[in-house]
């Protein structure tokens, strides 16, 4: 199972780095309010979480990351990305609970 970690691992950065892209496009055509600059503070700041959970192999990080770059960053294409970083995300969790309990160590 451990096999599969990684390659979850790279969905969710993927998901998270696709809705970081879309986000950052659909804020920069709105209006420069502080409602505006605060997501993007935030949404980046769970990004970086995100490549850093990446960087140091920490499924956790790395969910908790693509999950809340999904939920912050608003895309054109509605609710639709936020369902896919979700699916990811219990993808990955479930894998890593399933390894932390089956497998021997």
């Amino acid at each position: 199972m451990s096999k599969f970690l990684k390659p979850l691992i790279g969905l969710n950065i993927v998901v998270a780095t696709v809705v970081l892209v879309l986000g950052v496009r659909t804020l920069f055509h709105l209006t420069w309010q502080p409602t505006t600059i605060g997501i993007l503070l935030m949404g980046g700041s769970v990004y970086g979480i995100a490549i850093f959970g990446w960087l140091r192999t920490a499924p956790y990080l790395v969910a908790f990351g693509a999950l809340g770059t999904a939920i912050l960053f608003p895309t054109p294409y509605g609710i639709y990305p936020m369902i896919i970083g979700f699916i990811a995300t219990m993808l990955l969790l479930s894998l890593n609970v399933a390894i932390t309990f089956f497998e021997e160590k």
